[in-house]
């Protein structure tokens, strides 16, 4: 089921499902097992396809999200394609596994058409996509190989964005060129620039609600002289609560402090089945970075200090992982911490806020995680929680500056810890709420390679039981019967050959060729008795082996 807010009706709450890394399988997967147009790479794509596709429209479709974002990733080989061609086949591959909704403008639909294909696309979840490192490289890629990313975006969508679902802005940024260098790379320039202007869009709305006062006609200056303290708390109030809450989606996790936890699956939560991977950096020629495993310190607090948001969500792992930043937020009305050339730096102002990250497992089972997962999120709906909800937020606010904490006889950090737990909350290993902004829960799908090998060794244990004992006691029955016994089987065998050897001066022949007779007759014998004993259950394997794999493929076919 959906995860909940305790503030918002479901009838209000908005619905994305979360999908990272299906990295579809392409000629570069497997380059030594599957080569390009061998039939090990038609297997391979064949077999990861019916698996997402099969998971999508029987596990995510039916939960019937509004919104469909994925954490990208989408190809495994992307920017390493450089046939446009070999591009277009990977990206229809996708488009029929997850129905991406690949319509023009000239594309009408009609809502109540008879064809339930074209009633399915007027109805279909809008995608959202952020670019991942297997679909346009990292900063050494982006800033020597631009067409590829235009390739990629022209496809699937902008790299950052900003996506107003229900109350909440859905905040995608360019994590793939936020690392580079921003005074030569253009990709870089725009993708900080984006963040920059988020930063000035609070600081502007702020202000704005700061100077507004009650107009002249109603109100004396006297008045608005004695009432100026009142007048500016209550502003600041007003403008927390009509701020629209943010939830930040970055391809990349944030960077990680490493102290004081190992190594080991514990150290980002009980839902992890994998060792934590640590931060491992490498750089091209001319120093750009052309891997990473997360963003820089620097550039994680600068954009966590534009964004402010209340929720972090992103892929890249391949496994579960949730952790805990700290950040400075900007103080209002301008006098906050500010952030220039990847670096932080504070005038004193603003305050210590924290905020959850989750980190999603692939989507895809090829990915080196057995356990394939995508996440349910949701969002406050538009106009939803205004008194409750968001009431809890400004209160949390106000601790976290101090306030409530005088109120209540407390310090300041006790109520920053307070304010904090109300504002992201772990239910469980699988469920996060973050105030009454957002809530996410983890999905499991079935973990294909254990099927795969029961039915392996199921299959093992049966053939065995069929043919290997059976074969056994006959060959055993055969040779323990002497030499009578084996001219008269020969004979039987072999349409009376054996008795050749009785008369006349043909007897020594009789004595050399027992021993090669001997060897054709087991030969024999064993084939006969696989086919007696287990010739039915192959027939019957390979027609269930059949229908399968025929099944399968027309479900992959089915749209």
């Amino acid at each position: 089921a959906w995860p909940t807010l305790a503030t918002v009706a479901p009838r209000d709450a908005v619905r994305v499902a979360v999908v990272a890394d299906p990295q579809l399988t392409d000629a570069t997967s497997y380059p030594a097992f599957a080569p390009a147009s061998s039939w090990t790479l038609a297997i391979v794509e064949r077999v990861s396809d019916a698996f997402q596709h099969r998971a999508f429209r029987r596990a995510l479709l039916p939960r019937r999200p509004d919104r469909v974002l994925f954490l990208g990733d989408l190809t495994d080989g992307g920017y390493a394609t450089a046939d446009p061609r070999e591009f277009e086949r990977v990206r229809d591959r996708f488009d029929r596994v997850f129905r991406w909704p690949r319509r023009t403008e000239d594309d009408a639909v009609d809502e109540n058409a008879n064809d339930s294909r074209n009633r399915r696309a007027a109805h279909a979840p809008g995608y959202l996509a952020v670019h991942g490192n297997h679909d346009v490289g990292y900063a050494y890629h982006l800033a020597r190989f631009p067409r590829v990313a235009a390739r990629h975006e022209a496809s699937f969508g902008p790299p950052a964005f900003v996506a107003a679902i229900g109350g909440v802005d859905v905040v995608a940024v360019d994590a793939m060129a936020l690392d580079g260098d921003e005074r030569r790379d253009e990709r870089t320039k725009r993708a900080w620039a984006f963040v920059d202007a988020l930063k000035r869009e609070q600081r502007e709305e702020d202000d704005v609600d700061e100077t507004s006062t009650t107009p002249a006609d109603e109100t004396s200056s006297a008045d608005e002289t004695s009432s100026a303290d009142e007048t500016s708390s209550a502003d600041e109030t007003s403008s927390e609560r009509r701020r629209r809450p943010r939830v930040l989606v970055s391809h990349l996790p944030l960077a990680t402090s490493d102290e004081g936890r190992g190594p080991g699956p514990a150290a980002c939560g009980a839902l992890r089945g994998s060792p934590v991977v640590p931060q491992r950096v490498r750089r091209g020629p001319g120093g750009a970075v052309a891997y990473q495993n997360y963003l820089s310190a620097a550039s994680s607090a600068r954009l966590l200090e534009a964004v402010d948001p209340a929720l972090v969500l992103s892929g890249h792992d391949h496994d579960q992982c949730v952790e805990t930043h700290e950040y400075r937020a900007p103080s209002r009305g301008g006098g906050g911490a500010e952030a220039a050339g990847g670096r932080v730096r504070g005038s004193g102002g603003g305050k210590t806020k924290t905020v959850e990250e989750r980190t999603i497992g692939a989507f895809g089972w090829l990915m080196g995680n057995p356990r394939p997962s995508f996440a349910m999120l949701t969002l406050r709906g538009e106009g939803a929680g205004d008194s409750e909800g968001e009431a809890t937020e400004a209160a949390g606010r106000d601790a976290a500056d101090g306030g409530a904490a005088a109120a209540r006889g407390g310090v300041g950090r006790e109520s920053e810890s307070e304010s904090s737990s109300e504002k992201t909350e772990t239910l469980d290993a699988d469920e996060t709420v973050a105030g009454g902004v957002a809530a996410t829960r983890v999905c499991f799908l079935p973990e294909h390679l254990r099927t795969v090998r029961a039915y392996a060794a199921l299959g093992a244990v049966t053939a065995l039981a069929l043919l290997v004992r059976p074969s056994l006691v006959v060959t055993a029955a055969f040779i323990t019967a002497g030499g009578a016994g084996s001219d008269a089987f020969a004979a039987r065998v072999f349409g009376g050959e054996g008795e050749d050897g009785g008369g006349g001066g043909r007897g020594g022949g009789a004595t050399e060729s027992s021993s090669p007779a001997r060897k054709r007759i087991i030969a024999l014998t064993l084939a006969r008795a696989a086919w007696r004993h287990c010739g039915p259950f192959f027939v019957v394997a390979a027609v269930v082996v059949g229908l399968l794999a025929g099944l399968t493929l027309a479900d992959l076919a089915t749209s």
